[in-house]
């Protein structure tokens, strides 16, 4: 039973490999085309400023570099999914307070906790985000740098999606 499992999925990945082998254009294209496309995008842009597209290639530049080191640690240092998540939101820990002492945050999280009634939604939300750390690092180790930006952008878009679907009064036209 075990072998035959076995058998199967090395089946699915040939046969997914062989399928996407058969349609993935060549890797030297595909820059140059997205730039292409960035300025044909650019020279139709009715709102063009050189500041707004300045600041466009920076956090381009920024996001490529970011994916990019982030997948070489990942592939480079021996550490578990759950560690990687653990670490990265105890590095957080210390920026978020000194975050929340300057804006004057501290009043509210402590009335926040005072009130039993906002632990559950408060409990959901670190549980979501455990969840989300731990499962954004198991994606990142197990595909590439592109196709895991691909696939964060389509979550951005589907959760833009369903905050207009499920409550437009909270987003912005």
């Amino acid at each position: 039973m075990l072998r035959l499992g076995i058998l199967q999925r090395r089946n699915k990945k040939h046969c997914f490999k062989t399928l996407t082998s058969s349609i993935s254009p060549n890797p030297h294209t595909f820059p140059p085309g997205v730039f292409a496309g960035v300025l044909a995008y650019t020279w139709n842009d009715e709102n063009f400023t050189f500041a707004g597209y300045t600041w466009l290639g920076i956090w381009f530049s920024i996001s490529v570099a970011e994916i990019v080191w982030i997948k070489k640690v990942i592939q480079s240092v021996d550490m578990t999914n759950w560690e990687r998540s653990f670490y990265q939101n105890a590095m957080a820990v210390p920026l978020m307070i000194a975050l929340a002492l300057l804006s004057g945050e501290t009043n509210v999280a402590a009335a926040s906790i005072a009130d039993v009634r906002a632990w559950p939604p408060i409990a959901a939300s670190c549980l979501a985000g455990i969840g989300l750390s731990y499962f954004s690092f198991a994606l990142c180790e197990a595909v590439s740098a592109t196709t895991f930006t691909v696939i964060g952008n389509v979550c951005k878009v589907l959760s833009i999606l369903a905050n207009v679907l499920l409550a437009n009064q909270h987003s912005s036209e």
